[in-house]
């Protein structure tokens, strides 16, 4: 009599748990949210990892403008990357325009990415130089994190390029302005 008991609590317990379990991952999101998970930029510059020193690392957002910069610890490489009107979820490709009423005198879009692989070494893409492609995965006005890559020309002499792949970035404090 007790081991059936015993076996039939065992197999209740066993139904409860599955149960459970099934109802934690049907809870689950197929959303690409990435909760920021510390301080840091991170990309390969033409094939060279680059990741910022997390002391090193910031954004601001004011005047519907999100800056995020990473220097890395040498201070020899930086990657700078701004949006605007920033929009959790959202892609922005620097080829895309700004809708009429949004514009800002002079901002012609809405990305902008400026990398340094050595220093005095700057190289940018903005409206008509280079391309860029930016995904916002969480942006709360405090916090941000996101996903980026680039084909960034040096700022003087645009047939030197340098390829932005992988990267990522996350910030945990936003300085607001």
């Amino acid at each position: 009599m007790k081991k059936r008991i015993y076996k039939s609590v065992t197999l209740i317990n066993f139904m409860l748990l599955s149960v459970i379990g099934m109802i934690l991952l049907s809870c689950s999101s197929d959303s690409t949210t990435s909760l920021p998970d510390g301080d840091y930029v991170t990309c390969n510059l033409d094939g060279t990892s680059f990741t910022s020193s997390s002391t090193l690392t910031g954004a601001s957002y004011g005047y519907n403008i999100l800056t995020i910069s990473g220097i890395s610890i040498d201070g020899g490489k930086f990657v700078s990357i701004g949006i605007y009107k920033p929009a959790e979820g959202k892609t922005y490709n620097l080829i895309d325009d700004v809708d009429e009423e949004d514009k800002i005198p002079g901002l012609t879009t809405e990305i902008g990415i400026t990398a340094a692989n050595e220093l005095d070494e700057n190289y940018i893409a903005r409206p008509y130089v280079g391309s860029a492609s930016i995904t916002l995965t969480y942006f709360d006005g405090e916090s941000a994190s996101g996903t980026f890559s680039a084909e960034a020309v040096h700022e003087d002499d645009p047939d030197r390029k340098i390829s932005i792949t992988n990267g990522k970035f996350s910030i945990t404090s936003i300085i607001e302005l």
